[in-house]
């Protein structure tokens, strides 16, 4: 028998493989015991996340991720938590990787699916939380494609489950989105102010919120608003960098190169862009690559105000 692979990706490949292989046993318990098969996938969503987050490879990711959502059609799971996290999940990476338009129909069909696991599952907090996050994913999906993005918003803030079971954090990421797409200063102090509530319980949306809200303030250049606020907004990302994603770190960076620009650090800056861009490129990050492209041209044309688009982390 060959010895297992030895690169992280190949290991990554190998590590996943390894319960589908011997799963011979487990698909009967899957399929005989629904609360079974909501903690078997549930653990290989936490898993995929995982894989995502040490590899850095969206595109490595979602090969692994198929594998395990291709069985859970096989055996008929529905109702399931975990699976709808895994489809939600490879609709992340699809609009991480960037590459072309089709990946954004791609991702649309995983939300499709992930939706559908949700509104069939028993588990109440769960599902608030994962269709907070689903209506943020599928109103990217529009705003790229063009698509109804502003009635999925308003969806969003009509849905009865979202206003009667989720807490105020499983709200936030469609209401973030909503003020994202008004682009009005009001908004963004409004969302700034209320991020304190939530800070302690989900301070990966804290940080989500002030990144927002920076991004907002340097695009308008209104570079002494963003210096009261840049060291809590360094602050806020250190303390969820250990989960957050390659693309997440690059997203920072590119803030991080923007103020500096705006500053007039522009040496800083192009530093910034230069080493970010080499860990995309690597990654396979091609919007990434637009955008810290976009903010070297804004840089050398002397002016990086709007450089920055935004559609979410």
């Amino acid at each position: 028998m060959s010895s297992p692979p030895q690169s992280p990706a190949e290991s990554a490949r190998w590590d996943w493989a390894v319960p589908l292989l011997t799963s011979a046993q487990m698909r009967e318990r899957i399929v005989s015991s629904k609360d079974f098969a909501d903690q078997f996938f549930l653990l290989e969503a936490r898993r995929l996340r995982k894989v995502y987050i040490s590899t850095g490879n969206p595109h490595l990711a979602y090969s692994c991720g198929t594998a395990v959502a291709a069985f859970g059609r096989k055996v008929g799971v529905e109702g399931s938590v975990g699976l709808a996290l895994i489809e939600s999940g490879l609709a992340e990476m699809l609009i991480s990787g960037g590459t072309s338009s089709a990946d954004m129909f791609r991702a649309e069909r995983h939300l499709v699916v992930a939706r559908d696991h949700l509104e069939k599952s028993r588990h109440t907090s769960m599902v608030s939380q994962a269709l907070g996050q689903w209506y943020m994913l599928i109103s990217i999906c529009y705003k790229a494609r063009r698509g109804p993005y502003e009635e999925i918003l308003r969806e969003a803030a009509d849905d009865p489950w979202m206003a009667t079971r989720a807490s105020h954090g499983d709200r936030v990421p469609p209401a973030r989105q909503e003020v994202m797409r008004r682009q009005d200063l009001q908004g963004h102090m409004e969302l700034l102010e209320d991020a304190s509530t939530y800070k302690s319980e989900r301070p990966l949306e804290y940080y989500r919120t002030v990144k927002r809200v920076v991004e907002f303030l340097a695009n308008r250049g209104m570079t002494d608003s963003v210096s009261r606020i840049e060291k809590e907004f360094v602050s806020a990302f250190l303390r969820v960098s250990d989960r957050t994603t390659l693309v997440g770190k690059i997203s920072f960076a590119k803030n991080v190169a923007q103020i500096s620009a705006l500053k007039g650090n522009h040496d800083a800056a192009r530093h910034i862009l230069r080493t970010v861009r080499g860990k995309a490129v690597q990654g396979g990050l091609h919007g990434q690559i637009r955008q810290l492209d976009g903010i070297a041209r804004a840089i050398d044309q002397g002016d990086v105000r709007g450089a920055l688009q935004t559609f979410r982390v």
